[in-house]
């Protein structure tokens, strides 16, 4: 039964991080376009704004598929424990009373 804590608890912390890791490189990302933008707009002008959308708007694609693709993988993971959970319940119930009743 610890075991299955001891998962769900680092399924959880590695959601979090991985959560935690793109919300920093989303900011990031943000940074560098602004970043970009200026720069091209000095270079470039009136092109340099259509220039800095087209990469904001593949930026922001890119993070959204892989926000779907985190968030997909994460309920999998909780289907996962879930069924393996009502595989074990009984099994860790006995156990429990089992441990209780012990003394």
């Amino acid at each position: 039964m610890d075991d299955v804590v001891d998962k769900i608890i680092a399924l959880d912390k590695e959601g979090q991080a991985q959560i935690n890791a793109l919300e920093k490189e989303k900011r990031e990302l943000s940074s560098y376009t602004k970043k970009m933008r200026v720069i091209l707009g000095r270079k470039y002008d009136a092109e340099s704004v259509k220039n800095a959308e087209i990469i904001k708007a593949k930026i922001i694609k890119n993070y959204e598929t892989r926000v779907a693709q985190i968030e997909s993988t994460t309920i999998n993971k909780q289907k996962n424990i879930e069924t393996f959970y009502e595989l074990q319940k009984e099994v860790w119930l006995k156990q429990l009373v089992e441990f209780c009743l012990k003394d």
